[in-house]
């Protein structure tokens, strides 16, 4: 049966690839179609809340507040883990590479290596890029597991059509809904 219903969304993919100009596979992201924000996602891990007393030592002492008040800084925001509580992510995002190497010459680096040593945290950084504009017409294909938002811009439609095929413990997770701020970025 999964194998009949694999060749029926296949076939389905082609279809609408062939009468709809095009698919993208958002496994394959084209950062040459992102707009100049860059997003990176740091987690920090430790052991017994040594992460979150990182954070809240980097909020206690000002450090966050610095980060934040930076010339081309655009969000800089610590979350714990629910799965994992001794995990904690910070999303820090700038306008751009040049704003991320001056950040990255500002004593407040030596800072956030002091603390990181002096919890133990071991850290691992991911560059985060949204995934290309799908031009009218165009079929996107998302592989399982890949996180992803969609919708319309300002003044567009959008149409959307899911398939999923059936799996081991198969579920759809919403997220969290994009700012009005982000969405009237988009053109």
């Amino acid at each position: 049966m999964k194998k009949i219903l694999s060749a029926f969304f296949a076939a389905i993919m082609a279809l609408l690839s062939a009468c709809c100009g095009g698919t993208k596979d958002m496994a394959n992201k084209d950062s040459a179609q992102n707009s100049g924000t860059i997003t990176v996602n740091l987690r920090y891990t430790g052991k017994n809340g040594n992460a979150r007393k990182f954070a809240e030592e980097m909020t206690k002492s000002g450090t966050v507040a610095k980060i934040r008040a930076e010339q081309g800084n655009i969000k800089y925001e610590y979350f714990i883990s629910y799965d994992d509580p001794e995990t904690l992510l910070l999303i820090d995002s700038w306008e751009s590479q040049a704003a991320i190497d001056a950040h990255h010459a500002t004593p407040m680096m030596q800072t956030i290596a002091q603390l990181r040593e002096k919890y133990g945290l071991k850290m691992t950084a991911e560059r985060y890029s949204p995934g290309p504009a799908a031009p009218a017409g165009d079929v996107i294909n998302i592989p399982t597991g890949v996180k992803h938002w969609h919708g319309a811009a300002p003044g567009s439609w959008f149409s959307h059509l899911a398939m999923e095929a059936p799996g081991e413990n198969p579920s759809n997770e919403w997220l969290e809904k994009v700012s009005d701020e982000d969405y009237n970025k988009l053109k």
